[in-house]
């Protein structure tokens, strides 16, 4: 067995404005071969359950509603609206239905470039 020992004061820590230095450093890192260092895998290895929460939370659960609202919209929505058969969606529906879109994918597009 073996054990190697980092000693990095706050480096693990995000709610220290050096490990959010860290962290940030890292994501904007062009260098894909900083990966490769045992220190910068044990961070995120440790950091991993928290980063994961923040990936479920803020894009994860996010996407599986834009998706669901976006095949209710593609599948349901824009056929009742083309055929002459089906009855119509209401103003009230096709509106929230547009506007939950238009939120969610600018929420998206945000992430993408704030």
């Amino acid at each position: 067995m073996v054990i190697r020992v980092f000693d990095f004061p706050k480096l693990h820590q995000f709610e220290s404005s050096i490990g959010r230095a860290l962290v940030t450093a890292i994501s904007e890192c062009d260098e894909i071969s900083i990966f490769d260092q045992q220190y910068v895998q044990a961070i995120l290895e440790f950091q991993w359950p928290a980063i994961r929460a923040v990936i479920i939370r803020d894009l994860f659960i996010p996407y599986m509603v834009f998706l669901a609202v976006f095949n209710y919209y593609a599948i349901i929505h824009f056929e009742r609206e083309v055929s002459d058969t089906l009855s119509s969606p209401s103003k009230v529906e096709a509106l929230f239905v547009r506007l939950l879109l238009t939120i969610l994918s600018i929420y998206f597009i945000g992430n993408e470039y704030l």
